[in-house]
């Protein structure tokens, strides 16, 4: 099984474009934009050269679908100075981050975070969570 959304996500991660990853793994633009919109499959050896070029396990580019990070969910502090593969690459890794996290509270009871609120700070609150310690 093959997951096009899983491709692309890797291939922004590394910084990557389309044009620099089909020129790595001997291949036409075209042929790697067809697996990331789902309109063809890679064969298992071009698959086998894409994790190798890629730096991911085979494995990851067949588990499920995966939503990558819209740019409007996330702050950067220079937008318009951002270069595109930069940028992909820091919404790559935020999506990867929430997959992993999901495996984690999945995998894992943690305890509950116990954090005291900064919004209105009171002395008589800051001395109540010291005296508690």
């Amino acid at each position: 099984m093959f997951t096009p959304s899983r491709l692309s996500l890797a291939r922004k991660r590394r910084g990557m474009s389309a044009a620099e990853l089909a020129r790595r793994i001997d291949m036409t633009t075209q042929t790697v934009s067809n697996w990331e919109r789902g309109r063809q499959r890679p064969t298992e050896d071009a698959l086998n050269v894409v994790a190798d070029v890629l730096n991911v396990p085979k494995s990851f580019l067949s588990r499920t679908h995966i939503e990558a990070v819209g740019e409007e969910r996330v702050s950067f502090r220079a937008r318009t100075r951002i270069q595109a593969a930069a940028r992909d690459a820091a919404l790559a890794a935020a999506t990867l981050s929430i997959e992993l996290n999901t495996f984690i509270e999945e995998k894992f009871h943690l305890p509950r975070t116990n954090v005291p609120t900064l919004e209105r700070p009171r002395p008589e609150m800051a001395a109540e969570y010291v005296r508690a310690k």
